[in-house]
């Protein structure tokens, strides 16, 4: 839930496709002039987005886009409310 809000595209256009997560160490990205790990996400042989984090942190500390944005500044709301859409947006909520 946490990845995709790190995205741009849509997680409904994925439904039912394979996504490939390719891992490259860069440097001088915006989290770090140092070794920043940057996973980018691929379907359908195009890349669609990715996370980012500082190389070699072990913490879970925070989840960052592709390009170092948090998820406040991509989704323009405070976390608690995007989990909120989020769950009502992607959970099935009908009962049989």
């Amino acid at each position: 839930m946490i990845y995709w809000g790190l995205q741009s595209a849509d997680p409904s256009d994925y439904f039912g496709k394979t996504i490939q997560v390719q891992k490259f160490i860069v440097t001088n990205h915006p989290l770090s002039k140092e070794k920043v790990d940057v996973y980018v996400y691929v379907a359908d042989h195009k890349p669609i987005g990715g996370t980012s984090h500082p190389h070699g942190d072990a913490s879970d500390g925070g989840y960052w886009s592709i390009d170092g944005k948090t998820l406040e500044e991509l989704q323009d709301q405070p976390f608690q409310e995007w989990r909120e859409h989020w769950v009502e947006k992607y959970t099935n909520t009908t009962q049989n």
